[in-house]
């Protein structure tokens, strides 16, 4: 049988729809099987992925699509904002009006080693195991994740802002810390944190700013 295919020259093909050329089997709503298929085994990217190769500005970056932002808003302007998934997944990041983004400060160092002198808890030391997430750090909203010392001498502390489980401070931070300035919503976050149900994630939306609040209260 032949096929004939007239697409015109301005159709876009939308992001993820998988389409092969040649004569498919359509059902009634005009879908191939072969399309069907395709889409059922299409998985949300990694927030690592970020921004679509394609470089569009009509395409969202990985991070606006499956994630909310909650700023947590501090009167030294110290702020910080959480990158809540829809798995409840969170990511503790730098909100760009932190000083060290906002002043182009340069990283100099970043102590995990914190909280009490004598005994300090290792961030890095936290491993956890199994799907349940078992044996990571048990932190609070006001937890010390890191200490950042910058290359001007001033000291910033980072906490976790949510209540919960630490799952991992980022490895690539570790080995590259200014991606904390210079890709907050990608690669350059912090932490991961698993957040304590339900508690965790009602205190995390009660206690922190939406976006929409966020811009409201730093542009009255």
């Amino acid at each position: 049988m032949e096929c004939h295919q007239n697409k015109p020259q301005s159709e876009t093909q939308p992001l993820g729809e998988i389409k092969k050329e040649g004569c498919l089997s359509m059902d009634q709503n005009n879908t191939s099987e072969e399309d069907k298929t395709a889409s059922s085994n299409i998985v949300p990217p990694v927030i690592e992925s970020s921004v679509s190769p394609l470089g569009s500005a009509g395409l969202q970056s990985v991070e606006r699509r499956y994630y909310k932002r909650y700023y947590n808003l501090q009167e030294n302007q110290e702020d910080q904002v959480v990158l809540l998934h829809s798995n409840r997944i969170c990511l503790v990041s730098l909100a760009p009006r932190h000083p060290i983004i906002r002043n182009n400060l340069q990283i100099a160092h970043l102590e995990f080693e914190v909280g009490n002198k004598r005994k300090p808890t290792d961030r890095l030391s936290n491993k956890v195991t199994g799907k349940g997430k078992k044996g990571g750090q048990s932190v609070d909203e006001k937890a010390i994740l890191t200490s950042i010392e910058c290359s001007n001498g001033e000291k910033y502390l980072i906490r976790s802002c949510v209540r919960g489980t630490l799952i991992e401070i980022n490895p690539l931070v570790v080995e590259n810390p200014s991606l904390l300035s210079e890709k907050p919503f990608a690669e350059g976050h912090l932490a991961v944190i698993l957040p304590k149900l339900p508690e965790g994630i009602d205190r995390l939306k009660s206690d922190l700013l939406t976006e929409e609040q966020y811009v409201k209260q730093i542009h009255p």
